[in-house]
């Protein structure tokens, strides 16, 4: 009466470890999603169930089968020891997992701190337009504004806007004009460089030159900038000047 007992006690564990095993199991399927995972999970289900179902008819078998089915529960053990091992590894994963995101954090509010406090600097047209929009073939008077939006002054800010070929610079102020040799980025544009001993924060200076192109040159022209201070990171853009014919 006490096998009975404890055989009955040992079903209801096993049944319970299935139910568990089936959660994980739809856990893993959809929301993990981890298919190597899903059919692991399914084979020890299968397992499992075929022991609750095989100790169930345990006491009405005879001798001979009772000793078939104890082997076959012997050499579950170490399905069962490995889902053990299983579950322990993926404890040891999140607890890495969760340290790492807290890592991260920290890194991350560091350098939005640190981009906070650096100059932010960049250019664009007079009306803070990116782009403009132009007669071919004739002279324009544009506006260049150069920018600082961060919180602190640029020491030494610079900045040079590059001019295509089809894009002649006939007239200057206050600028300084670099053509661009051969072995350069931007080889045959003309660089109009901006150089300042300081720029305050969340301030715009404004320099003015004069363009021209011939009547043929219609259509957008990408005119590439670069901008940088002794006490901010170097940044790359661009403008763009559309002519009309």
């Amino acid at each position: 009466m006490e096998i009975i007992k404890k055989t009955n006690k040992s079903i209801l564990v096993l049944w319970f470890i299935v139910i568990v095993l089936i959660i994980l199991t739809f856990v893993f399927k959809f929301l993990v999603k981890n298919e190597s995972v899903v059919s692991f999970l399914l084979s020890l289900t299968g397992v499992t169930a075929m022991l609750a179902i095989a100790l169930h008819n345990f006491s009405k078998i005879d001798k001979s089968t009772k000793e078939t089915i104890s082997a076959i529960l012997e050499s579950s053990k170490k399905q069962i020891e490995e889902f053990r091992r299983f579950i322990q590894e993926i404890k040891e994963i999140n607890l890495g997992l969760s340290n790492v995101s807290k890592s991260l954090e920290v890194v991350s509010k560091d350098i939005q701190t640190r981009q906070r406090q650096t100059p932010s600097l960049y250019a664009t047209f007079g009306g803070n337009f990116n782009q403009i929009d132009l007669k071919s073939g004739e002279e324009h008077e544009i506006e260049l504004l150069v920018r600082n939006s961060g919180v602190i002054a640029a020491t030494n800010p610079s900045w040079t806007i590059f001019f295509p070929p089809e894009i002649k610079v006939i007239e200057t102020k206050g600028v300084d004009i670099v053509p661009q040799g051969r072995g350069t980025k931007h080889e045959g544009y003309i660089g109009v460089c901006i150089d300042q001993s300081i720029i305050s924060a969340k301030t715009r200076c404004l320099f003015r030159i004069k363009i021209k192109t011939e009547p043929t040159t219609i259509g957008l022209f990408e005119i590439p900038y670069n901008c940088s201070s002794e006490n901010s990171p170097h940044n790359a853009d661009k403008l763009l000047i559309n002519f009309i014919g």
